[in-house]
């Protein structure tokens, strides 16, 4: 854990050069974008509860599925659309673990301005 908290310090530090988090190689960036996770999901899957919106959403893609799903298409058309449907759902848990990142960090500078962080 004493490597995340240098790390998120270090992004924290250079708000300019975020781009450090996507160069940075090693285990580091996979162990923050996991401890990022799973902080996150407490809140996360609480918030999305409670949104009625997206269960809305969520009801029509589930609709999607099971429409896709009764579709006759070949073995190779389905394979296209799994990969598809794959592929954006892996970027989009990227972006939602970086979005998230980049709300500590928005949360972080605001306390820091503020003079509330233990510094």
């Amino acid at each position: 854990m004493n490597k995340i908290s240098s790390y998120l310090n270090l992004i924290a530090g250079n708000l300019n050069e975020l781009k450090i988090f996507g160069e940075f190689k090693g285990s580091v960036k996979e162990e923050v974008k996991l401890a990022m996770d799973t902080s996150k999901n407490r809140t996360f899957f609480q918030l999305l509860e409670l949104d009625e919106e997206y269960q809305k959403r969520l009801a029509e893609e589930k609709e999607a599925h099971k429409i896709y799903n009764q579709m006759k298409l070949s073995e190779e058309q389905k394979g296209i659309v799994d990969t598809l449907i794959a592929r954006s759902d892996e970027a989009h848990y990227d972006e939602e673990i970086n979005a998230y990142i980049a709300g500590m960090i928005d949360s972080y500078m605001v306390l820091k301005i503020l003079g509330i962080t233990n510094e």
